[in-house]
């Protein structure tokens, strides 16, 4: 839908898998909006093998996964959580 009059949208587009491009965008939304007072985590997936074929999981594609699934999260709490105590 369309933002509201008021409202400001803003998006950045950010390879969640590599801290540095984490660090990175955080920095922008720092400067930008200034800290955030809420974060949603929204990202995830499997990868190129359904997890119901888990057989064909290779040690890469789970390390590939828990990054994206996990270390992101962690990543943009770390940073911005501490703000919003």
């Amino acid at each position: 839908t369309a933002p509201r009059p008021g409202q400001r949208i803003q998006a950045w587009i950010c390879d969640v898998t590599k801290p540095s491009a984490i660090a990175a965008t955080c920095d922008a939304i720092e400067a930008a909006l200034g800290s955030p007072t809420i974060l949603v985590n929204n990202v995830g997936g499997s990868g190129s093998v359904s997890a119901s074929e888990i057989e064909r999981v290779t040690d890469d594609l789970w390390e590939s996964t828990v990054a994206l699934n996990l270390g992101a999260m962690f990543r943009f709490s770390r940073r911005f959580v501490p703000g919003m105590k």
